[in-house]
Order: C-alpha cells, then structure tokens, then sequence
C-alpha cells in the first residue's frame, strides 16, 4: 500500500504514481488538497481517496484494511468504490485543526518521519506506510491547512 499527498500542482505527478502503482496491483491511497476538492477525478488512479483532515480517517482505513472493521462506509472523509464500481463519499470528517492532541494513538511506537508519526504495528507486515510532501517555506504561515501540508503537529 502506498498513501500519496497532493496538492494541485503535483497531481499530476500523483496521478502518474497512482496509475503505475496500480497496475502493479498495489493499493493506493490519495489525500491532499487536490483530492480533497476533485475526489472524483482522484477515485480514477487511487483505490481510496481521503477528503479533509485524516488523522482519524487514515487510521481507520488501514485497521479496515487490516481487520476488517469498521466498515468503509463508517469511516468519514472516505471516499471509496462500492463493490458495484461507483464512487461513494463518506460525509466529511470533523475539523481536528483545534484538537490534534485528541489524535488517536495506537501505540507508543511510532515511525517518525519530519512532523508525521505512523503506528509502527504496520511495519511488522512489510509494509511502511509514508508520508511525505513539501510546501515553500516563507509563503506559507503555520497552521496553514491548505498551502501547508507539513505543519508542526505536536501531541503530549
């Protein structure tokens, strides 16, 4: 499984890996603000697209992905094909931009990668979940949900 960031100016970069990733079978999941706002057009090189903050919606996913539960259709800012091939979008997830110290987590070890941190109880599978991005550093202001993708996010 490969997740992959987007933001408008390297989707179609993103769309590029999502495509060929595929055709190798290996799932993909898009998030970002470019498939945040086109999920549709973003459904057709990724398996999973998730739509606003996914602190909550990437952990699920992958415990769906893993166990089985919870069910896709519970896991919110999702968007997914049904098992009919049409494009389904989970209501929006709520806004953690106020409460990410109530971000789950699943263990207290973690891959720390820059200011993101990943259970490490996925890596035992081979396979290492990793995110990563980038945004001009004196353009953006920390907080900054959208042009910011890699804002500091500090948890006690």
């Amino acid at each position: 499984m490969v997740c992959i960031s987007s933001i408008t100016s390297t989707a179609i970069k993103a769309y590029e890996m999502g495509k060929h990733l595929r055709a190798l079978r290996i799932p993909v999941i898009m998030g970002g603000a470019h498939p945040a706002f086109l999920p549709d057009e973003a459904m057709e090189y990724a398996d999973f697209v998730i739509r606003g903050e996914g602190e909550y919606s990437l952990v699920e996913l992958l415990d769906h992905m893993d166990k089985g539960v919870p069910a896709l259709s519970d896991i919110k800012g999702l968007s997914y094909r049904d098992r009919r091939g049409d494009i389904v979008h989970n209501p929006p997830p709520e806004n953690l931009s106020k409460t990410l110290t109530a971000c789950p987590t699943l263990t207290s070890l973690l891959f720390v990668t820059g200011a993101h941190r990943i259970p490490i109880r996925f890596l035992h599978r081979g396979v290492a979940p990793m995110i990563a991005g980038s945004a001009p550093s004196s353009e953006c202001s920390e907080g900054d949900t959208v042009s910011n993708p890699l804002r500091p996010r500090l948890r006690n």
